[in-house]
């Protein structure tokens, strides 16, 4: 019996009726798991070692999972990612405020180390807007030196532009929000969006681009054909944590 190649190589392709975006992408991540490899947000150096599915019980509010990864030297690093199948990122999105809410309390927590571990908000494919205005915000706070950098960066006219001001505006609102009706200085908001990474995973499509990936990942670590590899890892995913889909 014959399959097509393409289905065996891109696992999301085969089975998987009634697995919500969630489990995908908890699976996904328990591959990136088996396989030691490093995950978004964290150091190329680091590989992952450890991953906690809904880790509230452990003090953590962004707690849809919690991979640590260490690199040769000994050294621990944490992302903790929360899962939106669909979201808006906005001043009045209250699914939106929900993820800032917990990002803060963590950010806020000792068990999150602002200068080494990440936060992370997973979703489905991203708005135009998003990629356009969101992530760039994010990606200056990272690669400014200082929170001034980061404010001169975000508000000076023509480096910026309207849609990326409205998405800062955004932040900021739900931040205060966040923090009991108490506006953030600008270091604590150029330190939490730093650290506060916007993921895309593209889960939905028997053409996904993730899938194909994954498949490849499978491929290079195990003889097993990768839809099976990946049944598998749903099984185990949903058999630790079932969710409605959100």
């Amino acid at each position: 019996m014959s399959e097509n190649l393409k289905d065996q190589s891109n696992p999301f392709s085969t089975g998987g009726g009634g697995v919500n975006f969630e489990t995908r992408i908890q699976a996904s991540f328990a591959l990136v798991l088996l396989a030691g490899i490093s995950v978004p947000g964290l150091p190329l150096t680091a590989k992952a070692r450890e991953l906690k599915f809904q880790a509230k019980y452990d003090g953590v509010h962004t707690d849809d999972f919690v991979l640590v990864a260490n690199d040769k030297a000994g050294n621990d690093y944490k992302l903790c990612a929360q899962i939106k199948h669909t979201i808006t990122i906005s001043a009045q999105d209250a699914m939106f405020s929900e993820v800032i809410k917990s990002a803060w309390e963590d950010f806020n927590a000792t068990g999150v180390d602002g200068r080494i571990d990440a936060l992370a908000l997973i979703t489905g494919p991203l708005t135009r807007k998003d990629v356009n205005s969101t992530l760039p915000i994010l990606e200056w706070a990272r690669y400014s030196a200082t929170a001034e950098e980061f404010i001169k960066k975000s508000t000076t006219e023509g480096f910026t532009s309207k849609d990326k001001l409205e998405k800062l505006e955004a932040f900021k609102i739900q931040l205060k929000v966040a923090n009991n009706g108490q506006d953030l200085t600008e270091e604590q908001l150029w330190q939490f969006l730093r650290i506060f990474y916007l993921l895309s995973f593209d889960l939905d499509s028997k053409n996904s681009i993730v899938g194909n990936m994954m498949g490849g990942l499978i491929s290079a670590h195990s003889d097993e054909a990768p839809y099976l590899v990946w049944q598998g890892s749903l099984r185990v995913s949903k058999s630790l944590i079932r969710m409605p889909e959100r």
